[in-house]
């Protein structure tokens, strides 16, 4: 079983929070962030089942699934820059997991939701030019590349549930 290293925040906001300060990440930074993008799936799953329009549950549940890859291309990163071979955490193996207590997709959430998802474009960007390998840095783009669709699209659930 996957354990999330020692030193890693204890919830996952918090943990937002520290990797926005780490610009050369570690293994075990990058250990933890593959327990954060995997929590991502539960999030957009969990804000997917607040509302009954089929075009935005089916983008929420898209970018939910995309977060799970990104901690799957996280593990192969670990593999390539340590040898070491970490397994993505189960729902119930992560602290990470759970819902963040939303009862309804407001603006506010939606809106923080986007930030979020564009810091995690630079941020990858910023840990892609910080670490040595060129494969493991173009898996980190991919994963950057990706947060800025998947805030492009919370936009667009944004303007489904407006209009």
């Amino acid at each position: 079983m996957n354990q999330l290293p020692k030193q890693m925040p204890a919830d996952g906001m918090s943990a937002y929070a520290y990797f926005l300060t780490v610009e050369r990440p570690s293994i075990d930074d990058l250990k933890g962030m593959m327990f954060l993008e995997a929590s991502g799936q539960g999030l957009y799953d969990g804000l997917a089942a607040l509302t009954d329009k089929d075009e935005a549950r089916q983008i929420l549940a898209r970018n939910g699934r995309e977060e799970r890859a990104h901690a799957h291309r996280l593990r192969r990163a670990i593999k390539i820059l340590s040898g070491e071979t970490v397994e993505v955490p189960a729902p119930e193996e992560n602290p990470y997991h759970g819902a963040l207590g939303f009862d309804a997709l407001t603006p506010d959430v939606l809106e923080g939701l986007i930030g979020a998802e564009f810091d995690g474009e630079k941020l990858y960007n910023v840990w892609a030019d910080g670490v040595d390998n060129a494969d493991a840095a173009k898996l980190l783009r991919q994963n950057g590349r990706e947060e800025g669709r998947h805030g492009q699209r919370v936009r667009k659930v944004m303007s489904l549930l407006r209009g």
